[in-house]
């Protein structure tokens, strides 16, 4: 073997410097600090549900305002009752009105019943393969207040109800008139 075979073979010598590697440890001991805190933060993230939580406290204090006026009785119609109607204008009697009470007061928290079938659709799509169909999520609505009771077999109670936009794609703000049958409580 010749002397540059044997000097190309050799490992190069590398002036040692206490203070360079010093330099190098420290940095590997931040960057390791620093991944753990950030291995903390996800799984902080991740342990969490994954929904939004809707706002209880403004919608709680409505609902209590709504049995409140249901529960007052001062001339034997309870004041949040004579504003229902039927579809024809006229106010709904009280005796109707003890026979079909409506599900969801104004103030109640709903959700769009995936396996109900929208009112007016003749093809049987339910809400939600509709909703899939477009890629729209389902959320959490707020009953504003009742309309009117359906005069079609079975429809029951019609409600104004407040969505994000953003499951109403298309509605007024989000804004949509709803049948009972199509809604759910949250």
């Amino acid at each position: 073997m010749s002397e540059t075979e044997g000097a190309a073979t050799a490992a190069p010598e590398i002036p040692s410097s206490s203070g360079f590697e010093e330099t190098v440890l420290g940095l590997l001991g931040q960057m390791s600090e620093q991944f753990a805190a950030l291995s903390a933060r996800v799984d902080a993230v991740e342990s969490k549900p994954q929904f939004i939580q809707p706002p209880l406290g403004a919608n709680t204090a409505a609902a209590d305002r709504s049995r409140q006026a249901m529960a007052a009785n001062p001339d034997g119609i309870p004041k949040s009752q004579k504003i229902p109607m039927f579809p024809n204008g006229q106010t709904v009697p009280e005796m109707v009105m003890n026979q079909y009470r409506p599900k969801f007061g104004s103030g109640s928290l709903v959700q769009l019943d995936l396996a109900a079938v929208p009112f007016g659709r003749t093809d049987g799509r339910t809400r939600g393969e509709l909703m899939d169909e477009k890629g729209v999520p389902n959320g959490y609505g707020q009953v504003l207040d009742i309309t009117y009771l359906s005069a079609h077999q079975g429809k029951g109670w019609k409600y104004r109800v407040k969505f994000d936009p953003k499951v109403m794609p298309g509605s007024n703000g989000g804004i949509v008139h709803l049948h009972e049958q199509e809604l759910m409580p949250a």
